[in-house]
């Protein structure tokens, strides 16, 4: 959900009942292009 379907993260630490987002890390993989994308969408990175 989180890799494939845009699913925030806060939603998916909520959907799964997690009280600590670090709990919820353990479970979601961000891979170098998803940190590419963030990064490009990121307005201060112009800057």
């Amino acid at each position: 959900m989180y890799k494939y379907g845009n699913v925030d993260i806060r939603a998916l630490q909520e959907l799964l009942g997690h009280e600590s987002i670090a709990t919820t890390q353990i479970y979601t993989h961000v891979d170098n292009e998803q940190i590419r994308t963030a990064v490009e969408k990121n307005p201060l990175a112009n800057l």
